[in-house]
């Protein structure tokens, strides 16, 4: 798996403004939940379908003006997506399984800007955007591959899978990333303790590392989400 010191800068800068002197201002905590599809492009893939999953968790805001704050969630984040390769006349080991359907569960921590309009008793309908990194950690995977023997594999994204119906060939493991990182963008309406927003994240990072054989029509390819999340205002710390 690809050394997370490329990304650390990143995540030490936001970790810092954390830090800074907001400890004495407003901190904003809310709890928050919605739905999201779920895709893939790129790498071998011919075919790619989206499914429903969902996000819930937490947030902290901390604003550092009326207009800007610095938000960061605790979310645990199902996405769920399928995949096919193009079909192929050459031999069964060279182009891999046919296809791949992924159920995953993603502990997530994005660390994000808010830049929203100021507060005012008269207007309390707030547009916000949200911009940042995101880091996910795999908590869970089940999948179900379709050999190029058409034999159907339950199994998961371990290196020593196990399989509920063996087939006429081996099953040489995909190697899914355990860690994902990427960028986030949310647009949405805060009213009063209320918030309604479309969320789009996009990984920077491959699904599935490439490996001397197929093994997996995500070989390559790079994880998006889109969603729609409802927020609550629990309280004002």
């Amino acid at each position: 798996m690809r050394s997370l010191g490329v990304y650390a800068p990143t995540f030490l800068g936001a970790l810092v403004l954390a830090g800074s002197p907001l400890s004495a201002q407003r901190k904003e905590l809310t709890v928050l939940a919605g739905a999201n599809y779920s895709g893939a492009t790129g790498g071998s893939l011919a075919k790619s379908q989206s499914r429903s999953g969902f996000l819930g968790g937490i947030s902290l805001r901390l604003p550092r003006s009326s207009q800007v704050s610095f938000e960061t969630e605790f979310l645990v984040v199902q996405r769920r997506l399928s995949g096919e390769r193009a079909p192929s006349s050459a031999p069964l080991v060279e182009v891999g399984p046919i296809s791949d359907a992924a159920k995953l569960l993603y502990a997530e921590i994005p660390l994000m800007f808010r830049f929203q309009r100021g507060y005012s008793t008269e207007r309390p309908m707030r547009p916000f955007l949200t911009l940042g990194p995101y880091i996910g950690v795999r908590l869970a995977c089940q999948r179900d591959v379709v050999e190029g023997d058409s034999t159907m594999r339950h199994t998961d994204c371990s290196n020593s899978p196990s399989d509920i119906l063996v087939g006429t060939h081996p099953l040489i493991s995909a190697s899914y990333q355990n860690v994902d990182v990427g960028g986030i963008a949310s647009f949405g309406v805060e009213i009063r303790r209320m918030s309604v927003a479309v969320r789009i994240e996009r990984s920077i990072v491959s699904l599935v590392e490439s490996a001397a054989f197929a093994t997996s029509p995500f070989d390559t390819s790079k994880l998006w989400s889109g969603s729609l999340s409802i927020e609550y205002l629990l309280r004002v710390l």
